[in-house]
């Protein structure tokens, strides 16, 4: 009894993955460029990594307190005393 439930906000941060991808170039050896012979060329390649950006959002949850003019003793079930 005598109990009021209030909302609560609250801040929340969480982590979130996000992944990037770069390109570079890289040299190769490529075989049949003249007359059946070796010579050196640049591949495009494209790597992936995972970047973590933290991310913030107001949470609302309820808590219960004494209602105005009310007040609770020791582990008592309610708010027994005015």
């Amino acid at each position: 009894p005598n109990v009021c439930a209030d909302q609560e906000m609250s801040m929340l941060g969480v982590r979130q993955p996000c992944v990037q991808a770069f390109t570079r170039m890289v040299k190769v050896w490529k075989q049949g460029c003249t007359s059946h012979r070796w010579c050196m060329g640049y591949e495009r390649r494209t790597a992936y990594y995972t970047v973590y950006r933290q991310v913030y959002s107001m949470d609302s949850h309820t808590v219960y307190n004494c209602c105005p003019g009310w007040t609770r003793k020791g582990g008592e079930m309610g708010c027994l005393h005015s």
